[in-house]
């Protein structure tokens, strides 16, 4: 029961303790608090997670409506926006295996490629007499096009 003892066990991540001599009514309830203590955690836990597999999908339906709105405005971006998704998960993955030191889980891989969607959403600012102009730019057309990736919506 020394104070420096016991500070040196929740150092060590104990979670409660007990003094000597001992009264069985205060263990019972402790042990009880305890167990209530870990399924309340447990169920945060779980709220927490289910929470964020939500926000993912939301996340994820709401890239897939951008992509639609950019193809709409130019045939080419839509499927281009997912291809580089596509791309990014596949290229992830494989270095992942190349490089040990590079630890992305597989809900990390889907976050970057699911961000890596976004690059090309601020064609939606470009006029669309630029955006689909069959010919070749001219430099000033040129110039505003590639002004997208810096433009905030």
């Amino acid at each position: 029961s020394d104070g420096e003892f016991i500070d040196q066990a929740y150092g060590y991540g104990i979670f409660d303790f007990i003094v000597r001599p001992f009264n069985v009514s205060i263990v019972r309830h402790r042990v009880e608090n305890t167990i209530l203590a870990h399924a309340k955690q447990k169920r945060l836990q779980y709220l927490v997670q289910k929470q964020v597999k939500e926000q993912g999908k939301q996340s994820d339906m709401l890239i897939n409506i951008l992509s639609h709105i950019v193809e709409f405005r130019n045939e080419e971006s839509g499927q281009h926006v997912l291809n580089v998704r596509q791309l990014t998960k596949v290229l992830l993955k494989k270095l992942t295996e190349i490089d040990p030191q590079l630890k992305l889980d597989n809900e990390t891989i889907e976050q970057i490629a699911l961000a890596s969607s976004l690059h090309d959403v601020g064609k939606i600012t470009v006029p669309s007499k630029i955006l689909n102009k069959p010919s070749r730019l001219d430099p000033e057309e040129f110039e505003q096009i590639k002004k997208h990736a810096k433009k905030r919506i």
